[in-house]
C-alpha cells in the first residue's frame, strides 16, 4: 500500500511530481493531478503552485520564530549590531541602526532597529517606557527616507506576531520606497473555513489575484488520505484542462480557441503588432489600451505606451493620443497614464529620450500640455480649484518625473548626447538644474558620457552649472581631469604609442591619418575688454563647420571613422576645458591650505580634488597647460599630505609636465626642495615603484 503523501511537501521548494495520477470532475471544480500531462506542459501553473509554497514557508518560519520569542536569546539583529554579521548600514546613531534588507521588496528597502531590545520584541509588547525609542525609530525612518531620496513617497511597515509573518523578535521597521507603492499593499484574497481556503472576492474581481491565469481559488488538503487533491474553479485554469473548442461547466468556451480574451491579455499578438503600422493593427493596439490603460505588459513593467515608443511606432502613438470613449467625451489617455513608470521608474518620455526620437518626444509633451490646458478654467490665475489643479499638474509634469536613480528625461538626453531631444524638452520646461540622486547635473551627465559638444552647449545655456559639485565633490572640470582618453596625449594616435602596437606600419598609417584629417570644429578664444587689462576675461567659442560631402563619405569608412571621431573629440575636450576655466573666478576652491589657522571646512562649492593634481596623476599635459595658462598660481597647489605638483610629476614620471611646471611656477627652486608630511623629497617620489 502506498504511503500517505503530506500535501504540504508538494508545495515546498520545487514541485515534486508523480504523487497523484488522476483527474476528477465534480460540481465544485476539477481535481487535477500534477503528474498529469496537462500540468507537465503548463509551467505557469506549476509556478503558481510554487508561489503558494513559498508563502507557506514564510508562515512556517514565523511560527518557529514565535515559539522562542520571549526566550531572551540573541537574534540575528543582535549580531548585526555587534558587527559580527556584515550589513550595508544606511544610518546609525546612539539609539538605532538602519541597514539594507537582504531580501528587498522594493528598490529601497531598509530595516531600522533599536540597538537595545529592552523587552521590546514586538509592538504588541510595548509599554509606556518604550515611547521614546518608538518615536525615535519613526524619526530615524524619516532620516533614512531623506538619505535614500524617497522622502516624497515611502512606506513604514511593522510586522507584529506570527499572523503578520514576523520572523525576528527584535522590534524593527521596514522602510520601503523607490517605486509606486500600491494600496492595499498585499490584499489577502483568501478566507478560511475549516481546512478549506475560499476566495474573499468574486471571480475576476480581485485586482491582483483573479486576473492571473492559473490562480487557485479553492484548495482542500486532507493529510489522512493518500489520494490528496487540489480543487480549482474551471474558469481559472482556462486552457490547462479543456481541449480547444470545448465548453466548461460554467458554459465558457476555451478562450485561446475562441479568441474571447481581453485584448490586453493577448501578449504575443501585442508584441507582434508593435512595429506594424497597418491600420487594422493600430486599431487592435488602441483596443488593447482601451481595455486596460497603462497595464504593464512585460516583466520590466513596460506599458503599451513604453513599448510603442521603444519600437518608434509613431502612427500607433498618434492614434492612441486621439482615443476617446464611444460618446467622444472622455479621453482614454490621461496625464497619469503618460507619467506611468516601469519597474526602473522610467516613463515613456525616458524611453523616447534614450532612443533619440524628437517626433515622439514632441508628441508626448504636446499631449500633456493639451491635457493640462483642459484642467484649468477660462479665467486665468483666478485661484479656483481647477486653476490650482492645473498649476499642480504643470509643476509635477512628465518632464519632472525621475527614474530610480533620480534621472529625468532631460538628464538622459544629456547623458546620451542627444542635443535635439534636450532642446525640445527645454521648450516645454526651461529647467536645466535637474540633478540625479548623486548630485550630478546635466553638465556632469554630458561629460561622463564624453559628449563634449553637447556639454559645451549646455554650459553656454547655463554657465552656473560649472560651479556645481556633485555629492562626491566633483565639478565638471574634475570629471574631465579623470578622463585621460579624451585627450590626444592618451589616445592611440601619437608617435609615442607606435612602439606599443603589434604592427608598427599600420599604426604609423593611423597616426598619419589623424594628423591629416580636417577639423569639423573651429575654436576661437577672444579676450573681452581691454587686451592690456589683466582682469579682462577670455571667452572661447566652438563653431561647427561643414566639410565637403566627398570628404565625409571617405571619412565615414569603417577603418577611418574611429580616427575622425577621436580627433574631433580631442579638439572639443580642450575647448570645453577652456570654457570651464573661464567660468572660474580663481583657483581657491580647488586648493588646500597647510596653514593651521586656515579654515579647511568644505563649503557647498568646495571641490574635493584639485583638477591640476588629477591631470598630473592621469598624465594629461593639455589640461595641465590650460590650467596653468589661466591660473598660474595653481602651480603652488599642495595636497593634505604636503605634496606639491613637482612631487606628483616625479612620482608619475611625467617629464613633459615637469618641464611645464618649471615654466609656470614662480618659486620653483623652493618647491623642488620641499619635503612632504611623511619626510619624502622629490627624489623619494621619483624612485617610488609604480603599481
Amino acid at each position: 500500500m502506498a504511503a500517505a503523501v503530506n500535501p504540504f511537501s508538494l508545495l515546498r521548494g520545487p514541485l515534486r511530481v508523480g504523487a497523484w495520477a488522476t483527474i476528477k470532475a465534480s460540481k465544485e471544480g476539477l481535481c487535477i493531478s500534477p503528474s498529469h500531462p496537462i500540468l507537465q506542459n503548463a509551467p505557469r501553473f506549476r509556478r503558481t503552485m510554487c508561489s503558494v509554497g513559498s508563502t507557506n514557508n514564510e508562515e512556517a518560519i514565523a511560527k518557529v520564530a514565535a515559539a522562542s520569542a520571549d526566550s531572551g536569546a540573541p537574534t540575528i539583529f543582535d549580531k548585526i549590531i555587534a558587527k559580527e554579521i556584515p550589513s550595508t548600514i544606511v544610518y546609525e546613531d546612539e539609539k538605532v541602526l538602519a541597514f539594507r534588507d537582504i531580501n528587498p521588496q522594493a528598490p529601497v528597502h531598509v530595516v531600522v532597529i533599536p540597538k537595545s531590545r529592552d523587552g521590546l520584541t514586538q509592538l504588541g509588547k510595548a509599554e509606556e517606557r518604550h515611547g521614546d525609542i518608538l518615536g525615535h525609530l519613526l524619526y530615524a525612518a524619516k532620516l533614512v527616507a531623506e538619505k535614500e531620496g524617497i522622502v516624497d513617497g515611502f512606506r513604514v511597515v511593522i510586522n507584529n506576531g506570527p499572523a503578520a509573518c514576523q520572523s525576528v523578535y527584535h522590534i524593527h521597521l521596514h522602510v520601503l520606497g523607490g517605486r509606486q507603492l500600491k494600496w492595499p499593499p498585499e490584499s489577502n484574497a483568501w478566507a478560511r473555513t475549516g481546512d478549506v481556503l475560499k476566495p474573499k472576492y468574486p471571480e475576476n474581481e480581485h485586482p491582483s489575484e483573479w486576473n492571473r491565469v492559473g490562480s487557485p481559488l479553492t484548495r482542500v488538503m486532507d493529510p489522512g488520505k493518500a489520494d490528496c487533491s487540489m480543487f480549482f474553479q474551471p474558469s481559472c485554469i482556462l486552457n490547462l484542462v479543456r481541449p480547444p473548442g470545448s465548453v466548461g461547466p460554467m458554459g465558457e468556451e476555451n478562450s485561446r480557441a475562441g479568441g474571447d480574451r481581453p485584448p490586453w491579455q493577448q501578449r504575443s499578438k501585442i508584441y507582434k503588432s508593435l512595429a506594424d503600422q497597418d491600420s487594422k493593427t493600430v486599431d487592435f493596439l488602441c483596443k488593447c489600451w482601451n481595455s486596460k490603460p497603462a497595464e504593464p505588459l512585460d516583466g520590466r513593467g513596460d506599458t503599451l505606451l513604453h513599448l510603442l515608443v521603444i519600437c518608434q511606432n509613431v502612427k500607433a502613438l498618434e492614434e492612441l493620443m486621439k482615443v476617446r470613449d464611444s460618446d467622444g467625451t472622455e479621453e482614454h489617455l490621461t496625464q497619469e497614464h503618460l507619467k506611468k513608470q516601469n519597474l526602473r521608474g522610467e516613463t515613456a518620455l525616458h524611453e523616447a529620450a534614450r532612443h533619440d526620437d524628437v517626433c515622439i518626444v514632441d508628441l508626448l509633451l504636446r499631449k500633456e500640455a493639451e491635457l493640462i490646458s483642459k484642467i484649468g478654467c477660462s479665467v486665468p490665475m483666478c485661484n479656483c480649484k481647477k486653476c490650482v489643479e492645473a498649476m499642480s499638474a504643470k509643476k509635477n509634469n512628465l518632464i519632472s518625473v525621475p527614474n530610480e536613480l533620480g534621472e529625468t528625461a532631460l538628464y538622459l538626453a544629456a547623458s546620451s548626447g542627444k542635443w535635439k531631444i534636450f532642446e525640445k524638452i527645454l521648450k516645454y520646461s526651461n529647467d536645466c538644474m535637474t540633478r540625479r540622486k548623486d548630485g550630478c547635473t546635466v553638465l556632469h551627465a554630458a561629460i561622463m558620457g564624453e559628449h563634449y559638444s553637447t556639454a559645451a552647449k549646455i554650459l553656454k545655456l547655463k554657465p552656473e552649472l560649472a560651479y556645481i559639485c556633485n555629492k562626491v565633490g566633483d565639478t565638471a572640470l574634475n570629471l574631465l581631469a579623470s578622463s585621460p582618453s579624451s585627450f590626444r596625449s592618451n589616445s592611440n594616435y601619437t608617435t609615442a604609442t607606435m612602439g606599443k602596437t603589434s604592427f608598427i606600419p599600420l599604426q604609423s598609417l593611423r597616426v598619419l591619418f589623424y594628423n591629416c584629417i580636417p577639423h569639423i570644429y573651429t575654436i576661437d578664444s577672444v579676450k573681452k575688454g581691454d587686451e592690456e587689462d589683466p582682469d579682462s576675461r577670455w571667452e572661447t567659442y566652438i563653431k561647427k563647420e561643414e566639410r565637403y560631402q566627398v570628404v565625409d563619405l571617405f571619412l565615414g569608412l569603417p577603418w577611418i571613422q574611429p580616427i575622425d571621431d577621436t580627433k574631433q573629440q580631442n579638439l572639443v575636450a580642450v575647448a570645453l576645458v577652456r570654457q570651464l576655466l573661464e567660468k572660474e573666478e580663481d583657483w581657491s576652491r580647488y586648493t588646500y591650505s597647510a596653514h593651521k589657522y586656515h579654515d579647511q571646512s568644505e563649503t557647498s562649492d568646495k571641490a574635493k580634488l584639485n583638477p591640476l593634481i588629477q591631470a598630473i596623476e592621469m598624465g594629461i599635459p593639455e589640461l595641465v597647460e590650460e590650467i596653468l595658462r589661466y591660473f598660474p598660481d595653481a602651480a603652488n597647489s599642495i595636497d593634505i599630505d604636503g605634496r606639491n605638483v613637482f612631487h606628483y610629476a616625479a612620482e608619475h614620471r611625467s617629464g613633459d609636465i615637469y618641464e611645464m611646471l618649471k615654466k609656470y611656477a614662480i618659486n620653483k627652486d623652493r618647491m623642488l626642495l620641499d619635503v612632504d608630511n611623511k619626510g619624502n623629497t622629490i627624489l623619494h617620489h621619483a624612485t617610488k615603484i609604480r603599481r
